[in-house]
Protein backbone atom coordinates (compact mmCIF):
# COMPACT_ATOMS: atom_id res chain seq x y z
CA UNK A 1 0.00 0.00 0.00
CA UNK A 2 2.53 2.02 0.76
CA UNK A 3 4.19 1.64 -2.70
CA UNK A 4 1.21 2.72 -4.47
CA UNK A 5 0.75 5.87 -2.28
CA UNK A 6 4.32 6.59 -3.30
CA UNK A 7 3.41 6.39 -7.14
CA UNK A 8 -0.29 7.88 -6.53
CA UNK A 9 -2.32 4.89 -7.64
CA UNK A 10 -4.63 5.74 -4.57
CA UNK A 11 -7.22 3.66 -6.28
CA UNK A 12 -5.01 1.14 -6.10
CA UNK A 13 -4.77 1.46 -2.42
CA UNK A 14 -8.47 0.71 -2.32
CA UNK A 15 -8.68 -1.78 -4.58
CA UNK A 16 -5.42 -3.45 -2.24
CA UNK A 17 -7.37 -2.71 1.18
CA UNK A 18 -10.53 -4.39 -0.33
CA UNK A 19 -8.57 -7.46 -0.95
CA UNK A 20 -6.73 -7.53 2.47
CA UNK A 21 -10.41 -7.64 4.26
CA UNK A 22 -12.03 -10.32 1.88
CA UNK A 23 -9.01 -12.33 2.66
CA UNK A 24 -8.56 -11.38 6.52
CA UNK A 25 -12.70 -12.47 6.67
CA UNK A 26 -12.11 -15.84 4.94
CA UNK A 27 -9.36 -16.46 7.52
CA UNK A 28 -11.44 -15.35 10.17
CA UNK A 29 -13.90 -18.00 9.22
CA UNK A 30 -11.98 -20.91 7.80
CA UNK A 31 -14.97 -22.12 5.47
CA UNK A 32 -13.77 -23.48 2.50
CA UNK A 33 -16.93 -22.75 1.13
CA UNK A 34 -16.57 -19.25 0.95
CA UNK A 35 -12.70 -19.48 -0.68
CA UNK A 36 -14.78 -18.72 -3.93
CA UNK A 37 -17.06 -16.16 -2.93
CA UNK A 38 -16.52 -12.36 -2.43
CA UNK A 39 -16.90 -10.44 0.91
CA UNK A 40 -20.36 -8.79 0.46
CA UNK A 41 -21.63 -12.45 -0.02
CA UNK A 42 -20.63 -13.76 3.01
CA UNK A 43 -20.20 -10.70 5.40
CA UNK A 44 -22.96 -11.38 7.50
CA UNK A 45 -21.29 -14.71 8.49
CA UNK A 46 -17.93 -12.75 8.81
CA UNK A 47 -19.78 -10.15 11.31
CA UNK A 48 -21.00 -13.37 13.28
CA UNK A 49 -17.29 -14.32 13.68
CA UNK A 50 -15.43 -11.27 13.66
CA UNK A 51 -14.44 -10.13 17.08
CA UNK A 52 -14.26 -6.52 16.05
CA UNK A 53 -16.51 -3.73 17.05
CA UNK A 54 -20.02 -3.32 14.98
CA UNK A 55 -18.76 0.36 13.70
CA UNK A 56 -15.73 -1.18 12.41
CA UNK A 57 -17.36 -4.01 10.63
CA UNK A 58 -19.90 -1.28 8.92
CA UNK A 59 -16.10 0.73 7.69
CA UNK A 60 -15.07 -2.43 6.15
CA UNK A 61 -18.39 -3.38 4.52
CA UNK A 62 -18.33 0.25 3.48
CA UNK A 63 -14.56 0.00 1.62
CA UNK A 64 -15.02 -2.92 0.12
CA UNK A 65 -18.08 -1.47 -1.45
CA UNK A 66 -16.47 1.61 -2.91
CA UNK A 67 -14.21 -0.34 -4.47
CA UNK A 68 -16.89 -1.17 -7.49
CA UNK A 69 -17.89 1.79 -7.24
CA UNK A 70 -14.71 4.08 -7.36
CA UNK A 71 -12.75 4.50 -10.53
CA UNK A 72 -9.77 2.27 -11.39
CA UNK A 73 -10.17 0.69 -8.27
CA UNK A 74 -11.94 -2.27 -9.42
CA UNK A 75 -12.85 -1.93 -13.01
CA UNK A 76 -11.56 -0.14 -15.97
CA UNK A 77 -12.50 3.56 -16.29
CA UNK A 78 -12.23 6.70 -18.16
CA UNK A 79 -13.43 8.64 -15.24
CA UNK A 80 -10.93 9.88 -12.92
CA UNK A 81 -10.65 8.23 -9.75
CA UNK A 82 -12.16 9.81 -6.48
CA UNK A 83 -10.17 9.09 -3.50
CA UNK A 84 -7.10 11.01 -2.70
CA UNK A 85 -3.59 10.71 -1.43
CA UNK A 86 -5.10 11.88 2.56
CA UNK A 87 -7.80 9.23 1.85
CA UNK A 88 -5.80 6.59 0.96
CA UNK A 89 -3.02 6.94 3.32
CA UNK A 90 -5.97 6.91 6.17
CA UNK A 91 -7.37 4.09 4.59
CA UNK A 92 -3.88 1.84 4.32
CA UNK A 93 -3.30 2.76 8.10
CA UNK A 94 -6.85 2.17 8.93
CA UNK A 95 -6.52 -1.62 6.76
CA UNK A 96 -3.43 -2.14 9.08
CA UNK A 97 -4.63 -1.56 12.56
CA UNK A 98 -7.90 -3.49 11.83
CA UNK A 99 -5.86 -6.57 10.46
CA UNK A 100 -3.58 -6.34 13.61
CA UNK A 101 -7.07 -5.77 15.93
CA UNK A 102 -8.76 -8.85 14.52
CA UNK A 103 -5.65 -11.18 14.77
CA UNK A 104 -5.16 -10.07 18.07
CA UNK A 105 -8.56 -10.47 19.65
CA UNK A 106 -8.80 -13.97 18.15
CA UNK A 107 -6.17 -15.10 19.74
CA UNK A 108 -7.27 -13.74 22.87
CA UNK A 109 -7.43 -16.31 25.87
CA UNK A 110 -10.72 -16.19 27.36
Amino acid sequence: MEKLIEIEDFAGVLHTCATIFETLAKDIIRLPSINDQTLKSFFDRYRKSSKLPKPILDYILEIYESRSKTPLAAHGSIELPSINKEQAIILAEMTKAFVRIEYKLKNLKV
